[in-house]
């Protein structure tokens, strides 16, 4: 045992590398300047992440290796998991995770009876027996076809679409709500012509000139090969709160999750604008 933790720190500075290389070559997903801008901000956070994790390690590598365990762990959408979960498997293989992807009040559920340990959202949460921290604001942009007569405008204000036909998740999932709060707020209700399960099928639609759509800046970095027309929102201001809860009743199932919730705690301190 001694000699496989002496590995896992003789490997850490080649596995940091690694990953920070692989986020290097992540940087693009967004067209011109704004790309450019993102992903070095993307790339200073992953690589602060990195530096607060390295000083952690040794109690980290000393938690993992008193159990091969298993973590169980909620997210509203899958876009915020791949770069933080393939930097924990990277470091520790011999745990295994399990994802849940349904809507806010069925995960809020599960978190109570302890079928999920960790669960990432966004406000409002009223449920007593949570706990949070909060990771990141997150830009929400509109999405139009190519061709639109809003796709040479870089930013706009949201009650110009009022009587544009919406694409929309279903209700019960956060963003749907954002979307119907947004527009609330723009003074109107949205005409929603279609409801779906993933923003990336939503972004699709809108490709096909279906109707326009509130999409995630996190989705748009995901998945840039779709030729969709992004524009900023100056008003109202259109931006979600991305958050950690687990409960304060249920711990999670022995130090495996304690190890995650721990590199996502320290990802969070960092995370923030």
């Amino acid at each position: 045992m001694k000699k496989g933790v002496r590995a896992l720190y003789s490997r850490k500075s080649r596995r940091s590398s690694k990953t920070r290389k692989t986020a290097r070559s992540n940087q693009g997903g967004l067209p011109g300047s704004a790309s450019n801008q993102y992903g070095k901000a993307f790339l200073r956070r992953v690589e602060q992440v990195f530096a607060a994790l390295d000083d952690g390690q040794r109690e980290l590598a000393d938690l993992t290796r008193r159990e091969q365990g298993r973590v169980a762990l909620a997210s509203m959408s899958v876009y915020l998991l791949p770069g933080l979960l393939q930097a924990f498997r990277e470091r520790y293989p011999g745990i295994s995770i399990r994802l849940f992807g349904n809507p806010r009040q069925e995960t809020l559920a599960q978190l109570e009876r302890g079928e999920v340990d960790l669960y990432f959202t966004s406000p409002p949460i009223e449920q007593p027996g949570i706990e949070r921290v909060s990771l990141m604001m997150e830009e929400i942009l509109l999405a139009v076809p190519p061709g639109h007569w809003l796709a040479e405008r870089e930013t706009i204000r949201l009650g110009e679409v009022a009587r544009e036909p919406f694409l929309a998740l279903k209700p019960g999932y956060s963003l749907r709500e954002l979307t119907d709060t947004f527009c609330q707020q723009a003074g109107f209700t949205p005409s929603i012509v279609f409801e779906g399960d993933e923003p990336v099928a939503l972004l699709h639609l809108v490709k096909a000139g279906l109707g326009i759509a509130c999409i995630p800046a996190l989705v748009w970095k995901s998945v840039p090969e779709i030729a969709v027309t992004r524009v900023h929102i100056e008003e109202p201001r259109c931006q979600r709160e991305i958050l950690l809860l687990w409960s304060k009743t249920r711990q999670c199932q022995g130090s495996s999750c304690f190890t995650l919730a721990r590199m996502l705690t320290l990802s969070a301190k960092l995370l923030r604008p």
